[in-house]
């Protein structure tokens, strides 16, 4: 439920649309933990393992399966209710005859996570929640102070596709990525060959490695089909008849075609930290105080003037307010009766501080249920030390954000 606030009037949130609005910032705060755990899910092979079982499995017989240290059993527990929370997996009897034991059961979500199937988008997910990706959106807000194009330049120095160039391991995740994420085309193929029929030429932009292309082509081979991306992507692929490649970028020019192909990707649960710190941006800013202090909805421009940020960061700024608006942290109304302007106004009457001293810590879930050291928590494994969160805690002041942030080798 959104909890608008009556920025011209006197009133005050009850007591009950307080604590629906603390709700709202916890849930969001801690959004991150539905993609971390679903690359831990998937880094342990627990679809594999449930879909290999044929029938519900029982936690016990997970963890056995899993063959984990002991201490981590309960472990597992938490992490397989949180991923049935999210949709990932149900709870089915084990039999009409059992009334209390259950077992787990993959369900339309997690089957697409399937090493043995097509499609199979587990390399989508273990890419886009890599460190790699992850990193950049912690520094969210050190990228509108600065000058460069992208956060991710922010944190690495060079735009993507030039990293992909010079780290092979990170480049071969995402072309991998983009390949699943194909696998997904012959739905497409299938259902809509309509679309498809009257076409004698087509460019896959940022096709990669050609999947897209060749499910096409699979279906229609008399269709003259060109893969456009990024030279060291398509550098040294085999061409095939009616499958050319072609280096380039999409942004200087296109091959000409009948029809260009692009993909927009919208995955919940992959892009799950991006709402936490989204969050995170908007609070070092202080936008919910700026918000609150103009005491009417304020325009974009206006706001834009109180961030004092580089006018090159003006769109950077506007996607910020539409994720944050989509997460109703905020919400936009009319200026007046007679504008047509809308302004953001706050949705929720209180700040919270989503830290990457936590964050880390769910990033290496997976590696600290597999590690048979002495490590009590993930914590621990994050930070490499064997001290408490408390410890750590009390101790942050001494370490700037960046020291913070361990990318695991």
């Amino acid at each position: 439920m959104e909890i608008l606030i009556n920025m011209e009037g006197n009133d005050v949130p009850t007591a009950s649309e307080m604590f629906r609005a603390q709700a709202h910032i916890y849930k969001h705060t801690f959004h991150f933990a539905n993609s971390m755990v679903l690359r831990c899910a998937i880094q342990l092979g627990i679809p594999d393992i449930i879909h290999s079982h044929k029938q519900p499995m029982t936690l016990s017989e997970l963890v056995s399966e899993l063959k984990l240290p002991p201490a981590k059993s309960n472990g597992i527990y938490r992490l397989m209710r949180l991923l049935k929370h999210s949709g990932w997996f149900d709870t089915k009897k084990l039999d009409e005859t059992s009334e209390t034991q259950e077992g787990y059961v993959l369900t339309a979500s997690s089957k697409l996570l399937l090493k043995s199937e097509i499609p199979n988008l587990s390399p989508f997910v273990r890419a886009l929640v890599d460190p790699v990706m992850v990193i950049p959106w912690q520094c969210l807000g050190d990228w509108f102070l600065g000058n460069e194009a992208t956060s991710f330049e922010t944190v690495y120095g060079a735009p993507m596709w030039e990293y992909c160039d010079q780290n092979p391991r990170y480049n071969k995740a995402f072309n991998e990525a983009m390949s699943s994420d194909s696998e997904m085309t012959s739905l497409v193929v299938k259902d809509c060959r309509e679309i498809f029929e009257e076409l004698d030429s087509l460019v896959d932009v940022g096709g990669g490695t050609g999947v897209m292309a060749k499910t096409i082509l699979g279906a229609f081979p008399r269709i003259k089909c060109t893969v456009l991306d990024l030279l060291h992507v398509v550098a040294n692929m085999p061409e095939i008849e009616n499958l050319k490649y072609v280096g380039g970028d999409m942004f200087q020019s296109i091959p000409p075609a009948d029809a260009f192909l692009f993909k927009a990707h919208i995955y919940k649960h992959a892009f799950g930290y991006a709402n936490s710190m989204a969050l995170n941006c908007a609070i070092q800013f202080g936008i919910p105080d700026i918000i609150h202090n103009h005491k009417k909805p304020i325009t974009l421009p206006e706001l834009l003037s109180a961030l004092k940020l580089p006018s090159s960061k003006s769109t950077g700024i506007y996607r910020l307010m539409c994720l944050l608006v989509h997460s109703r942290f905020f919400a936009t109304v009319k200026i007046d009766e007679n504008s047509d302007t809308e302004g953001y106004i706050l949705t929720t009457p209180s700040r919270v501080i989503v830290d990457p001293i936590l964050f880390n810590t769910w990033k290496l879930l997976g590696e600290w249920f597999r590690k048979k050291n002495e490590e009590a928590t993930a914590f621990e494994t994050a930070y490499r030390l064997c001290e408490s969160f408390v410890q750590k805690i009390q101790d942050s002041t001494k370490f700037s954000m960046k020291e913070w942030l361990v990318i695991p080798k």
